[in-house]
């Protein structure tokens, strides 16, 4: 687990050149140092992949990664490969992702949306309430997952910066995770409350990031961003979505039904409903001089935001969206060749010194 001295020796790491790390070409507090922050969004995570290939295409590239919830884990795999070639793996992952797999930790011998289908997923919710466990769903699924894709790496091994954003339930705050094995942070970071169970670590309990934080752009900041880039894989208030939850309330059986259990549904959309609240208010405190976007590719398909069966066919339309937003947001800057004079050196760490818990 991060702490206080943890962060400050590793943010100073990171300045020290060819002893710790490959040279960076930028560097922290540099007007072009660039941040990706992945946000929190269950499936909807599949919509940042379309948005990585559109920020590479344009000539984009991280400095440093951030990751909260489902957005760790695909900041995890940039972080460790920062270059276009991550955005083909990301969606052969993507494309590899059943509800089944992901929830219950199986495949389903059904290959297509049945009652039968869908009453797996309540008949395995409903014997873990009576259990008393302190989730919809156990995380079985996604350990399997995490070990095929990040089986014992660790922070140090990204090739660059990356930390994890977990909400810390015994301290009430948030936690940065960026040194030591990199498995139970990004469990921790993405252990949506109800629907998967918390994660012990070192005496201490966490839960999703997005719980307090869906996209830490203060992180971002902390670590020397001026240029920031949300991948926000978030709410958004569509009429379909709408219609879901109408029949979700009113157990309206009529047209395309959730596969997870309708609790779940609705706790995940409420968490991810209070992370675009919380990312907007994040950007409201941005300090002048820093460049902030955020890429909020729209989905008007209403699929839940646990439904991971459809949600590789979301890649494109984010691609498209993501393209044309930079295309008309995003003009290409000269770049500077020193750190920005309005920063008091070593305020950023102990910024971040003060987040970590």
């Amino acid at each position: 687990m991060a702490t206080t001295e943890d962060e400050a020796r590793l943010a100073s790491q990171e300045r020290a050149g060819p002893e710790t790390r490959p040279t960076l070409r930028r560097r922290p507090r540099w007007s072009d140092y660039t941040a990706f922050v992945f946000s929190s969004g269950g499936a909807r995570g599949a919509l940042q992949v379309g948005a990585l290939r559109a920020l590479f295409e344009f000539g984009e590239t991280p400095d440093v990664v951030v990751g909260t919830s489902i957005g760790s884990w695909n900041g995890a795999m940039v972080a460790r490969d920062p270059t276009p070639d991550i955005v083909e793996e990301l969606t052969r992952v993507w494309r590899g992702l059943t509800t089944s797999r992901v929830l219950l930790g199986r495949e389903s011998r059904f290959t297509q949306v049945t009652p039968a289908y869908t009453g797996a997923f309540v008949v395995a919710a409903m014997r873990r309430v009576t259990m008393g466990l302190p989730s919809l769903y156990g995380d079985t699924g996604l350990r399997h997952i995490l070990a095929e894709r990040l089986d014992q790496t660790r922070f140090e091994d990204m090739r660059i910066p990356f930390r994890v954003v977990a909400s810390n339930l015994t301290t009430g705050g948030i936690t940065v995770f960026g040194q030591g094995p990199i498995e139970l942070a990004l469990l921790a970071s993405s252990a949506i409350p109800g629907i998967f169970p918390p994660v012990r670590i070192n005496g201490q309990t966490y839960v999703d990031g997005g719980a307090l934080e869906s996209a830490s752009i203060d992180t971002a900041i902390a670590l020397g961003a001026r240029r920031i880039f949300v991948l926000d894989a978030g709410y958004d208030a569509t009429p379909e979505a709408d219609e879901l939850l109408q029949r979700l309330l009113t157990r309206d059986g009529r047209g395309q039904q959730p596969n997870a259990h309708a609790l779940a549904v609705i706790l995940e959309r409420t968490a991810t409903m209070v992370g675009r609240y919380q990312i907007e208010r994040a950007i409201e405190r941005v300090p002048p001089g820093i460049e902030a976007h955020i890429i909020r590719p729209a989905n008007t398909l209403g699929d839940a935001t646990l439904d991971f069966d459809h949600a590789a066919s979301w890649i494109d339309a984010a691609y498209e969206y993501a393209r044309d937003y930079l295309r008309e947001h995003v003009q290409p800057l000269p770049r500077a060749t020193g750190p920005d004079k309005s920063d008091e050196p070593g305020g950023d760490e102990e910024r971040l010194e003060r987040r970590a818990g």
